[in-house]
């Protein structure tokens, strides 16, 4: 999927889990990969189990250092 940002990004839910009678099928930590996607400049690959429902969220803790030069 494609994603505006780089960095790490988390989920924030995940309708497969194990609390919501889900079979389990969580990403943890997913990293963005510089490959342009669906109009956006980073991707992530990520499993999707089927009827799930996933929000990820931007990880500021995890996301890379600011680009020298930047303040």
């Amino acid at each position: 999927v494609g994603v505006p940002l780089a960095g790490v990004y988390r989920e924030a839910l995940n309708s497969d889990a194990f609390r919501y009678g889900g079979g389990g099928g969580l990403n943890g930590e997913l990293c963005a990969l510089p490959v342009f996607h669906m109009g956006q400049a980073f991707s992530l690959i990520l499993n999707l189990p089927p009827l799930t429902g996933v929000v990820l969220v931007l990880d500021p803790a995890g996301s890379e250092e600011e680009m020298p030069g930047e303040p």
